[in-house]
């Protein structure tokens, strides 16, 4: 039986309940008040006008009645409940990452840019580290350190102002999204720069040290040669 067939069973049951309850409650009142006539003919019939009291329609009823609980109390709690137990939550890293990859719009204009920053940011990244110099490593650097440094700040107004650019609000107070989408590329691509100058200036270390070796290995050379001269 599927989920939606369960619910719709269990509220006509309630229904079903709720009928029978009303029709008892009907009876009960039609009951009370056949008998509060007949009592009344009967103390007119004996006492000619004396009064019978003057009793509001709740204290006619009987107190089961009155503390009776109404089937419909809980209902929504029932199908709520009925519902999150058929619901499977991501157990796995690959089945929170498809869940992750499902909230997202990747269509909408602001995904799209984001994903062309960081394509932006990859290529000056590449072409600083290949073909330029430090200057320019040190500017793309700064640029992703600057992005990472605000990325609290720029959490705080996308909450606030998710409605000019997005189509829904992605910015939890977590941040959860600001970290996967901007922070975690971003810190990546610098580590990937770091990485390339650690290996660049180790490179340069041992060129600078075989330079020495090699000079140290002619100067002995060229001493040799001066005591055979001499």
């Amino acid at each position: 039986m599927s989920m939606f067939e369960k619910i719709s069973t269990f509220v006509a049951e309630t229904s079903e309940q709720a009928a029978k309850v009303v029709e008892e409650g009907a009876a009960i009142l039609m009951g009370q008040d056949h008998g509060s006539s007949n009592a009344n003919e009967h103390t007119l019939k004996d006492d000619g006008a004396e009064d019978y009291g003057d009793y509001s329609d709740l204290e006619g009823l009987p107190d089961d009645f009155l503390n009776q609980e109404s089937p419909l109390n809980g209902i929504a709690e029932n199908v709520l409940g009925d519902i999150m137990k058929n619901q499977v939550a991501p157990r796995s890293t690959w089945e929170n990452i498809q869940a992750f990859k499902a909230a997202i719009t990747w269509s909408e204009p602001f995904i799209l840019f984001l994903i062309g920053f960081h394509l932006i940011i990859i290529i000056s990244a590449t072409l600083s580290t290949k073909r330029g110099g430090l200057g320019s490593r040190m500017f793309v650097m700064g640029i992703i350190f600057f992005t990472v440094r605000s990325a609290e700040r720029l959490n705080d107004y996308g909450a606030n102002e998710w409605e000019r650019f997005a189509t829904q609000n992605y910015f939890d107070s977590r941040g959860v999204f600001v970290s996967l989408m901007l922070s975690a590329p971003l810190l990546l691509v610098s580590a990937c720069m770091l990485i390339a100058i650690v290996r660049e200036a180790s490179t340069l270390l041992i060129e600078v040290k075989k330079h020495e070796l090699r000079a140290k290995a002619k100067a002995k050379k060229e001493k040799k040669l001066e005591k055979k001269q001499n």
